[in-house]
């Protein structure tokens, strides 16, 4: 699979948020972009991760 453009290795039948939880990303602060898509945050316990899947974990900033 690759994530944020790297090749990683993944666990058989690993979910988004699994995932999220394994490299301790606080899910509340990220959007998860799945084979071009927008990942509905509803969705991440049912989205198995697959070796062919791109994934773009996109942090939310503050600013002004």
């Amino acid at each position: 699979m690759t994530v944020n453009g790297k090749v990683v290795e993944l666990r058989q039948g690993m979910t988004v948020l699994e995932y999220l939880r394994e490299k301790k990303v606080n899910p509340d602060g990220v959007i998860v972009v799945y084979n071009s898509d927008v990942l509905n945050r509803e969705d991440w316990d049912a989205t198995v991760l697959k070796e062919e899947d791109t994934v773009e974990i996109l942090t939310m900033m503050g600013g002004g």
